[in-house]
């Protein structure tokens, strides 16, 4: 079992080194420093969330309200994750990846997983996904996602793992408040057909 986890954890590390060193892209370079502010706190996703809920009436607050709490979620689990498994960044284990991380301003603090970017990232487009109709809506928000948490391993702030698992457990939290709330609006509504038909009842008695 620890041999096996060795293993990967060694897969892992020669899928960063084979990006950080042979996968370079000079637009992506230059583009690396506006993809990560955006990124930070989901700041990209709670914008475009916010301009559905103001242009796009009830469907779009639908998107606002459950993105916004599949947000939270994934923030509070990547948030209790990060120092519970301790594993450290890449710039910080590998001496090399350091130049790389210079890429960006402000190098985050922390640790690799899971990678908080990617998992609010992927709550936000798991819930958009499942509530957007037009195809290209969905292609852009999909991509967008990947990109940002390519990024994450591009500049050798996480290894590919970390912002693999990182992006299930973004949609596993989008998933579970998606399911929750649609079990509360089923009980809500129940509740509100059985109020209806029982004052429907009492009038009924009372005009004969």
């Amino acid at each position: 079992m620890i041999s096996s986890l060795n293993k990967l954890l060694e897969l892992d590390s020669l899928l960063l080194e084979h990006v950080v060193y042979f996968e370079r892209i000079s637009i992506l370079d230059h583009l690396l420093p506006w993809i990560n502010c955006l990124a930070q706190g989901g700041l990209i996703w709670l914008l475009l969330m916010l301009y559905l809920a103001a242009f796009h009436s009830l469907k779009g607050r639908k998107i606002f309200f459950l993105g916004s709490i599949s947000m939270l979620l994934a923030f509070a689990f990547s948030q209790g994750l990060n120092y519970l498994v301790h594993r450290p960044r890449p710039f910080n284990a590998i001496s090399d990846v350091l130049p790389l991380a210079n890429l960006l301003a402000d190098k985050p603090a922390g640790y690799s997983f899971p990678s908080q970017q990617t998992a609010l990232a992927f709550a936000a487009v798991t819930v958009l996904l499942s509530n957007c109709e037009k195809k290209i809506y969905k292609i852009f928000v999909f991509l967008l996602a990947a990109l940002i948490g390519y990024s994450r391993v591009y500049a050798g702030l996480c290894y590919p793992l970390d912002v693999l698992g990182s992006a299930v457990l973004g949609s596993l939290c989008a998933r579970y408040v998606m399911a929750k709330m649609s079990r509360i609006r089923r009980r809500t509504r129940k509740k509100r057909t059985y109020i209806v038909r029982k004052s429907n009842r009492q009038k009924l008695t009372e005009y004969n």
